[in-house]
């Protein structure tokens, strides 16, 4: 329970759609005496700075002490993403009507769905991507479309096959003017992920929907939330994602059918993720779910994953402070890996994710542990000792550790190669001179 009248504050202010009784709430809360320093702190922690700010203006809660505690670049950097959510919109909204006058069928996934369908606002949030998903076998077509409309293919960065039984989706395409990715998907998870939603069973509980005045589909509630719970990463649990889980379970029309979830659940293997991200929701933004559910999926799911969900649902203060992005860094530190041609980069990118692994910087370190402070040095020590394991199931939630291992073994091997044979090879281009290197940039 969240009892700091910022905290409180910053939580209302993410739900989608406020009752009057709710408004009345943050206006009372704004009022009151608050810590708008720490409020603006969280909300940039949290990576809700657009919507916190749209609710801001829209309910009127400005005052003397808000303004003079707003950072600098507040108002600059929520116009660049709303600038930026509708360029992206913009270039969305003509994919769909042409993919729709082509044939063929498109789910919209995430948050692409959620804004206009929830919260009545297609930039609620920062976001690159549209995610789309299409069936297997229209995903040339799919392709093709986006050739047209310009956008180019991420995938030779990295040698990858566009469409490859060996993925779930294509490398991104990105617009001509790097405001909008796609992520354009045939499944749900990789071929060989431990967990998944059959794409069969996701066309047939589709249905039809209008986003911002075009036509396209949209998965059930049911495997929308169940999609959500998997796809999280298991150390990203800030508000901003947890916000979509709580709005969806709010606000779905029609309501979530909790035996479908269920069902869903135990299809997929999915009770440790449907657990973590149920539970963690609730304790930020609250929303109704059968108690008798949420023990049976705790029962199924693992030490991994309850000891640490009820650890940090118990503090949801720590919780609010806990969204790490860092296996993020550990993945952008390998894509300079493997296109940097200097070696002197490509081995410094190699031993920056060991060090990312192996010894995350203090304020890092209580963030991975999801804590706000630790209780003495022992505890400290035991984290430093905890982390790296923590770190690498985090990453192995999604391939498993056994692909984890042979990807990190190949890593290596290509470092040894690559000193075996500096003497002999001439040293390669930056990654600063990459021809691409501005469409990474842009990639989350």
């Amino acid at each position: 329970m969240l009892e700091r009248p910022d905290e409180r504050l910053l939580c209302l202010l993410n739900y989608a759609r406020l009752a009057t009784e709710e408004e009345a709430t943050a206006r009372e809360l704004a009022a009151g005496r608050i810590s708008w320093v720490d409020f603006f702190e969280l909300a940039e922690r949290n990576a809700v700075t657009v919507l916190v700010d749209q609710r801001i203006r829209s309910l009127g809660l400005g005052s003397p002490a808000m303004d003079r505690a707003r950072p600098p670049d507040w108002d600059a950097a929520a116009a660049k993403i709303r600038r930026r959510g509708a360029q992206r919109w913009e270039w969305g909204k003509a994919l769909l009507e042409t993919l729709s006058r082509a044939g063929v069928d498109v789910v919209v996934l995430k948050g692409g769905l959620f804004g206009p369908a929830l919260y009545g606002d297609p930039a609620y949030k920062k976001m690159n991507d549209l995610d789309i998903l299409v069936r297997r076998e229209q995903a040339e077509a799919a392709t093709g479309v986006l050739r047209r409309l310009a956008f180019r293919s991420v995938g030779g960065l990295f040698g990858q096959e566009e469409i490859s039984d060996r993925s779930h989706h294509t490398p991104p395409f990105v617009s001509q003017d790097l405001s909008c990715v796609v992520g354009l998907h045939w499944g749900l998870q990789a071929p060989h992920a431990p967990r998944r939603l059959e794409a069969q069973g996701i066309w047939r509980r589709a249905s039809q929907v209008e986003i911002g005045g075009a036509r396209a589909m949209r998965m059930s509630w049911e495997d929308n939330l169940v999609h959500l719970c998997i796809h999280l990463p298991y150390l990203k649990t800030g508000l901003r994602e947890l916000a979509d889980v709580s709005n969806l379970c709010r606000h779905a029309s029609p309501a979530i059918g909790w035996a479908e979830v269920e069902e869903l659940v135990r299809e997929s293997r999915a009770e440790g993720p449907a657990y973590r991200v149920i539970r963690l929701a609730r304790s930020l933004i609250p929303f109704e779910c059968p108690e008798e559910l949420l023990a049976r999926w705790r029962a199924r799911a693992g030490a991994f994953w309850v000891e640490d969900t009820d650890r940090r649902a118990a503090d949801p203060t720590a919780l609010l402070r806990s969204r790490s992005t860092h296996v993020g860094n550990i993945e952008k530190a390998y894509a300079v890996f493997r296109l940097s041609g200097r070696y002197s980069e490509k081995v410094g990118a190699w031993l920056k994710m060991w060090q990312l692994l192996l010894w995350p910087k203090g304020e890092e370190l209580h963030r991975i542990a999801g804590v706000t402070a630790f209780r003495g040095a022992i505890e400290r020590l035991a984290w430093r000792l905890r982390a790296p394991g923590v770190i690498w199931r985090a990453m192995a939630v999604d391939h498993g550790s056994a692909a984890l291992a042979l990807l990190t073994a190949h890593n290596a091997w290509t470092v040894l190669r690559a000193t075996l044979l500096r003497p002999f090879v001439r040293d390669g281009q930056p990654i600063r001179s990459h021809p691409a290197v501005r469409l990474l940039e842009v990639l989350e």
